[in-house]
């Protein structure tokens, strides 16, 4: 996956404990980034304004220092931007609609973090607080299991982060708030065909969407990418939390053919 073709998102926090060298240079970079972008955009600066030359190693020094930050912390670089693609294309979809996309946070984490949706030290999204949580750890884990221990898949771990992103549309939507008064209201919301499996799927299904319509921005899937998601979601598949493996994998690939969220009724669905 040529992930690094994508634009990366402004919507992500660091809170890890073990940031490593990045917690050493990450201000310094971020300050240095700034600053090029400004000169590069021709904003004054110190009210003496760039000249071509100075404008062009100012765009250089941008590519440099964002590569320097690719190397010295690929991760959280690379959960940016996977989280910028959903950006745009969710924005898009919400657009077509008529309606205003609002992007989640997104969280870096490597210890219990408190939320207000409970302590997580996981994979999460929290509705209360539109974010997501991610434990790089447990996010390199899946890339694992959807590659191999030596090549983990990149894909595999897009997959992850683009289907906590669709539990966000569905919160943007009222489908979050819809199964959690089912629920309140005395509804029997668990089982293999209950909706909050059918949630989770629709969640997948929305990753689906995703991947589709930014291969045909971006064009950067691989060979190997997809048959990797599909073997990632078989693997987590949970009967009685979010279906099957093969149930997701297959909503996941029926939006990714279909390219459109009205792939995605779950919950009207016959069988799932």
């Amino acid at each position: 996956m040529l992930w690094n073709k994508a634009k990366p998102s402004d919507n992500v926090s660091d809170e890890r404990k073990n940031k490593g060298v990045y917690n050493a240079t990450g201000a310094a970079l971020a300050g240095g980034l700034t600053l090029s972008l400004l000169a590069a955009l021709g904003v004054k600066w110190n009210d003496k304004q760039p000249n071509e030359q100075q404008t062009i190693e100012a765009v250089q020094e941008h590519a440099a220092a964002l590569e320097s930050l690719k190397m010295k912390d690929p991760h959280r670089i690379f959960v940016q931007q996977i989280l910028g693609s959903t950006e745009a294309t969710w924005s898009k979809t919400f657009e077509f609609n008529n309606l205003e996309y609002i992007p989640p946070k997104l969280i870096l984490i490597d210890e219990p973090t408190s939320t207000p949706c409970g302590t997580t030290n996981d994979l999460a999204y929290c509705p209360p607080n539109q974010t997501i949580y991610i434990n790089l750890s447990r996010l390199g884990s899946i890339g694992k299991q959807g590659g191999t221990s030596s090549e983990p898949s990149d894909f595999a771990q897009a997959f992850v982060i683009a289907h906590e992103v669709g539990h966000h549309v569905q919160n943007l939507l009222g489908t979050t708030k819809e199964v959690d008064d089912a629920e309140q209201s005395g509804q029997d919301v668990k089982g293999r065909n209950g909706i909050r499996v059918r949630k989770e799927l629709q969640a997948d299904c929305f990753a689906g969407v995703w991947a589709r319509n930014a291969e045909a921005h971006i064009k950067w899937l691989e060979p190997t990418d997809l048959g990797e998601a599909v073997k990632a979601a078989r693997l987590l598949g949970n009967d009685a939390t979010h279906g099957t493996g093969e149930q997701r994998s297959r909503w996941f690939m029926k939006a990714f053919n279909a390219g459109a969220s009205n792939a995605c009724d779950t919950f009207g669905a016959q069988a799932l």
